[in-house]
């Protein structure tokens, strides 16, 4: 099993998870596992969230919804500058039942972001919504270079996606960064997924940047590589031009959709 490399506060914040976890779910946690930047080599402290799925045997009741809002209340904290632990966290727990068969988009259980934090501070941990297109492409994630916390390897838990589903997936991410004009997001996000389907292995926004620097026209470059710097803490730069952004965007989405034969 691949030791997670990260943090020490990022390890404590995990463990804690992981313990009251088993307290609330017992014998039914199958597993905990984590995804995205924390397993990709590019965890920023500044800029990233602390990625996490766990399964479970069975749906949870109320009680123990209400036992998991408040436990991501105090995981978790909001994404202001400058960040200090815990560290933002995106949790989904999902069923066995609701991983196999696999179906997309993917139904799930529970699930909380910091966009969620005012919500569940009201006592409204219900899901607002009952699937979640962003599972195909986290669990696709997880595949190839998840890592567990609690329970068995990866590969025993997780399905595997179809393709067209991963794909389907990442435009749908392309699009919602782009319909919430996010200025720094919306660079590191449409670079990654050009990375993505240009070269058919799994890139994480920062390699996915990178690539596109190298690869994007000259007058792109300087709004990619300032992306590259924020995400990195090394500029002090944190808002784009929209309109640098748009145009970006715009050079981008036929590219990708194209890659994507949509």
């Amino acid at each position: 099993m691949s030791r997670l490399d990260a943090p020490p506060e990022v390890l404590a914040q995990l463990d804690a998870l992981t313990l009251e976890l088993r307290s609330i779910l017992g014998d039914d946690l199958v597993g905990l596992y984590v995804h995205g930047s924390l397993v990709l080599g590019c965890f920023s402290a500044e800029r990233s969230d602390v990625d996490v799925i766990a399964v479970s045997r069975r749906a949870t009741i109320d009680d123990e919804q209400h036992r998991l809002g408040e436990l991501m209340l105090r995981s978790s904290a909001d994404k202001g500058r400058p960040r200090r632990p815990p560290y933002p966290l995106e949790f989904s727990l999902l069923t066995e039942q609701q991983l196999h068969p696999w179906r997309y988009p993917t139904p799930f259980d529970f699930h909380y972001g910091e966009s969620e934090r005012e919500r569940f501070t009201a006592g409204e941990f219900t899901p607002l919504w009952p699937e979640d297109y962003d599972l195909a492409a986290h669990i696709t994630v997880l595949r190839k270079a998840g890592i567990p916390l609690f329970g068995p390897p990866v590969q025993a838990v997780f399905p595997a996606v179809p393709e067209d589903d991963y794909v389907d997936s990442l435009l749908r991410d392309f699009d919602w960064s782009r319909e919430r004009r996010l200025g720094l997001y919306g660079v590191l996000n449409a670079s990654r997924i050009w990375a993505t389907l240009a070269e058919g292995r799994l890139h994480s926004k920062l390699s996915g940047s990178l690539w596109a620097e190298e690869h994007a026209p000259a007058r792109f470059r300087r709004s990619i590589g300032t992306a590259v710097a924020i995400y990195r803490g090394e500029d002090e730069v944190t808002e784009f031009d929209p309109a640098d952004v748009s145009v970006y965007m715009d050079y981008v989405e036929p590219i990708i959709r194209s890659l994507a034969g949509r």
